[in-house]
């Protein structure tokens, strides 16, 4: 009987351009559901669709960019049977960023739950009495078309496996999720069905310090450690005989990853260290120092040049773009200005002020204040 790679992915639009910004994978064998894996991913471009999934650039800021957790997406695929509802989607997403991180990538046939019930994920889980509790979520969605794949029980004797390049994994794969909880106070879901196992080629931790690293990474992926969580990271370390010292070690390393992952844009947002302050808490190790975040006020003095990137919501949830924005800052006797440039642009509006986009990455550059849209309308 084959395996079965169920994925779900949440993108940032569905154009050869468009990136993935979470992704969830679960194994099933003989039935059963043997092991999770999510992450959100860093897109390093804009989310023009949030409204739809619900996540920001800010909530991305600090995720891994694809080509960190690439080897470990191929490993968990490959030799498996690709199932997703609406596989023509998801498995286009993903070869998209194989491509980008030159992995070889063949997906056969796969299986398709949107294909083999002809209804859409919500409808197909009503029929087959699967519960969804929280759509466009990758790992929420990637359960309820995991059981659908069960109570389908397909015949796998004509369904190809994926044969995707797999290298070898130097290091523990780190994931960041979402933070609001699933529901529940075990180990995230993914941590008590996945048993970490240390298998990497490394000449920096000791054995023991990878496997330890491994439970850690996945432990943090929502910045917290719970009390079953410390107990579970105090029995792991026990198990594979990791002394506190070497444990701290981890701890520092995974904290001052996070510090390179928020500093690639060259700019630490005042939401990006509160959670690294959060992340530091939880480690029980002292925070790194911050300077403080533009500390000078933005005032909306007339004749102010501002440019406007991407599109947002206002307070009421509703969609507002660039060009009702322009509006509302000529009606206050602000200059709206196309393009930044250091001669010609005072201020950027964006829709966070973690924004990927090109003319928010170019504000970083120039040193021109970028706002997002929820202070520019505050103001």
């Amino acid at each position: 009987m084959k395996s079965f790679a169920v994925v779900d992915v949440e993108s940032t639009g569905f154009g050869k351009n468009d990136r993935i910004i979470e992704i969830a994978i679960i194994i099933v064998e003989a039935g059963k559901i043997v092991q999770e894996w999510e992450t959100l991913i860093n897109p390093e471009r804009d989310i023009s669709n949030s409204h739809i999934h619900g996540l920001t650039a800010t909530d991305v800021s600090l995720a891994p960019i694809f080509a960190e957790v690439v080897d470990e997406i191929a490993s968990l695929v490959n030799g498996r049977v690709l199932v997703a509802h609406n596989l023509v989607f998801d498995a286009r997403m993903l070869r998209q960023e194989f491509e980008r991180t030159s992995h070889v990538a063949e997906f056969g046939s796969g299986y398709c739950t949107l294909r083999a019930t002809k209804l859409s994920l919500a409808r197909a889980c009503e029929a087959y009495e699967v519960t969804n509790e929280d759509a466009h979520r990758a790992l929420t969605d990637t359960r309820a078309t995991a059981e659908l794949l069960v109570k389908l029980g397909p015949d796998d004797k004509d369904l190809e496996v994926a044969k995707v390049e797999v290298v070898r994994m130097t290091s523990p794969t780190r994931v960041l999720c979402r933070e609001e909880p699933l529901g529940n106070d075990e180990l995230a879901g993914m941590q008590t069905v996945r048993k970490p196992i240390p298998d990497f080629d490394s000449t920096g931790y000791a054995s023991s310090q990878l496997s330890y690293a491994e439970a850690l990474y996945l432990v943090m992926s929502d910045f917290t450690i719970t009390e079953s969580e410390t107990d579970y990271l105090g029995e792991w370390a026990q198990a594979v005989g990791v002394s506190e010292e070497e444990q701290v070690e981890v701890h520092q390393d995974y904290l001052d990853q996070l510090v390179i992952a928020a500093n690639r844009d060259n700019f630490i947002s005042p939401r990006e260290q509160l959670l690294i302050e959060k992340a530091a808490k939880a480690l029980r190790i002292r925070p790194p120092l911050f300077t403080p975040a533009h500390a000078d006020t933005v005032q909306l003095i007339v004749g102010l040049r501002v440019c406007f990137t991407g599109s947002a919501t206002d307070f009421q949830g509703k969609t507002i773009s660039k060009e009702e924005l322009a509006v509302l800052a000529i009606a206050k006797g602000l200059v709206p200005v196309a393009s930044v440039t250091k001669k010609t642009c005072e201020l950027v509006v964006a829709a966070d002020e973690a924004s990927m986009s090109g003319k928010a990455q170019k504000a970083r550059k120039y040193g021109i204040r970028l706002i997002s849209v929820k202070a520019f309308l505050e103001m």
